[in-house]
């Protein structure tokens, strides 16, 4: 199963349990580091107290999408994705989010990373809450964008999801050693 420990060490955000994030007095951008399976993730999100809404925002997108939730219960059962590295570079909104969740819950590790305004905060902190390691917030820079792409591609995933394909060229030229564990990728 899924154990998240995480701590607040000044303005750094490292607590949440049994994916219901915990936050102290201080917010603002937090980096997160948590526990799967006793190994630390590492994450880079804009403020955790928004987990709530953003937990909220993915719910509602889990009712209104019955065809994912089929495949979410075919993937649980077939454990065809448990233990796969799984790269989810998209804008982070509700549906995108429940995409990743399912794919999280049906044991693949998953890592999700975009920038910009096609993030939304709380849905980033919604998703980290659950336990996916996720690189996104609201208002990042290009450069930010670039770090979180290559905190992604250190994971060497085995598949990866990629809205503009950024990744997927990042990993054929400065990261070409990803490729020796990539199985397949999409635009």
């Amino acid at each position: 199963g899924l154990r998240l420990i995480a701590r607040w060490h000044g303005p750094r955000l490292e607590l949440a349990a049994e994916g219901q994030l915990r936050v102290g007095a201080e917010t603002g951008s937090s980096e997160r580091r948590l526990e799967r399976n006793g190994s630390l993730l590492s994450m880079q999100i804009a403020d955790a107290s928004l987990a709530p809404a953003g937990e909220r925002k993915i719910g509602w997108a889990a009712e209104h999408m019955p065809v994912l939730r089929a495949i979410r219960k075919s993937l649980i059962a077939d454990g065809s994705v448990r233990g796969r590295r799984v790269a989810v570079i998209l804008p982070v909104e509700p549906k995108t989010a429940y995409l990743a969740a399912v794919l999280a819950e049906a044991g693949a590790e998953v890592a999700v990373a975009f920038q910009g305004s096609m993030v939304h905060d709380d849905v980033a902190a919604g998703l980290a809450g659950r336990g996916v390691e996720v690189f996104a917030r609201r208002g990042s820079t290009h450069e930010d964008e670039l770090e979180y792409f290559h905190a992604v591609l250190a994971r060497r995933p085995e598949v990866v999801i990629d809205d503009r394909a950024d990744v997927i060229r990042l990993a054929h030229t400065t990261n070409p050693e990803v490729l020796d564990s990539l199985v397949g990728a999409s635009e």
